[in-house]
């Protein structure tokens, strides 16, 4: 389902809007720290990578973002819209947003038969600074804060290969410090 929206996103965005004066598209590399509970938190921090694409304004920009962290036995990926506002207009400009999407936490692995997938809402903030080094060309450093309204029940304890116990584990939210670099057309 989500690699048909993305499919199916990026040809709309490549036949209308790649010749648009200011568009950009963009990769990020950074580092996320996703955060789970079931009774009790836990989190794990694994590497990120994503395709951005938008268009910028002199004093904001708006863009969809596609990210992807694999994590031991897990993927998380999210198709979000973002919108950052800049703090100033020069070279580098600071600048803090907002972001709002869906996400996906899969499991490749069975917990006692059960098959983990949490997905729904993900919204947070984003703040950070774009450099730019040439008229096409700029780099970023930024974080993310994403909460989510994602969970799924799964079994927590078994016995004998039998599940005795399924729990709510809901994911709570994900970070992401990040690099990027973007082009502008």
């Amino acid at each position: 389902m989500i690699k048909k929206s993305l499919i199916i996103a990026s040809l709309l965005f490549a036949t209308t809007s790649t010749m648009a004066e200011n568009t950009f598209v963009g990769i990020d590399l950074g580092k996320s720290k996703l955060t789970a509970s079931s009774g009790g938190a836990s989190s794990t921090s694994e590497s990120s990578f994503s395709i951005k694409g938008g268009k910028e304004f002199s004093d904001h920009r708006i863009y969809g973002k596609h990210l992807t962290v694999n994590t031991t036995g897990a993927k998380l990926v999210s198709l979000t819209a973002h919108y950052d506002k800049y703090l100033s207009t020069g070279k580098t400009k600071p600048f803090i947003g907002a972001s709002i999407g869906y996400m996906q936490y899969a499991w490749n692995e069975d917990f006692g038969g059960d098959k983990l997938d949490m997905s729904g809402l993900a919204y947070g903030i984003n703040l950070g600074i774009l450099i730019e080094s040439t008229k096409q060309l700029s780099f970023e450093f930024g974080y993310e804060h994403m909460l989510t309204l994602a969970n799924d029940t799964a079994c927590t304890t078994t016995t004998n290969g039998v599940c005795t116990e399924k729990s709510n584990i809901n994911m709570d939210k994900y970070n992401n410090l990040r690099i990027g670099l973007n082009y502008k057309f």
